[in-house]
């Protein structure tokens, strides 16, 4: 299998998604708008719902990064601490700027309201995407550098719920500052 034709079909899968939602989001869809067929997608992804979870993965660029996260942790200071969680603030910023990503995050989260089976499966991949952060983010409440009277989910619910609601309900940009304000809300 070619990774120049998984990377055109994760691209038009987001595109797809973006453009017409989950409604339209089908493999015939998906296929016209990478130039290749239906069998293709299917040799990739047997399911249309395993290739929304890869492309989710894609446009957000998600890659599994808990082994380097242990890995930092193990040792890290509390200012390394800091600055793990300013580069994560980096690219949720430069992820949530992108209106690409933010149509492709609306299309799925209004799908979500109408299929249970889709909301099990997106919330289930979420959680499981989201463990590097929850490593990071526990450990600086651990040692006192966020706050401790507010559980930790809940803390990070705070920070995406107040810049996707900038993002997606008032349409205003995302900036660096406005994320670090926010972040300032929840750090000691």
């Amino acid at each position: 299998m070619s990774a120049e034709l998984d990377d055109a079909i994760l691209e038009a899968a987001c595109d797809v998604l973006a453009a017409q939602g989950y409604r339209g989001f089908s493999f015939d869809a998906v296929a016209r708008a990478a130039g290749t067929t239906r069998p293709a997608i299917y040799r990739r992804w047997e399911k249309r719902e395993d290739l929304l979870l890869a492309a989710l993965d894609h446009i957000m660029r998600v890659h599994s990064a808990d082994a380097d996260v242990a890995r930092i942790l193990a040792g890290a200071s509390d200012e390394d601490l800091r600055g793990l969680i300013d580069k994560m603030l980096e690219s949720f910023v430069a992820i949530v700027a992108d209106r690409r990503v933010s149509a492709v995050s609306i299309a799925v989260s209004a799908a979500m309201y109408e299929d249970p089976e889709l909301r099990a499966l997106a919330q289930a991949h979420h959680y499981d995407r989201r463990k590097p952060l929850e490593a990071v983010l526990g450990l600086a409440r651990d040692r006192g550098l966020l706050r401790g009277d507010i559980p930790l989910d809940d803390l990070i619910h705070i920070f995406v719920g107040a810049v996707q609601y900038r993002s997606n309900m008032l349409v205003e940009p995302i900036t660096r500052e406005y994320a670090a304000n926010v972040l300032k809300l929840l750090m000691v």
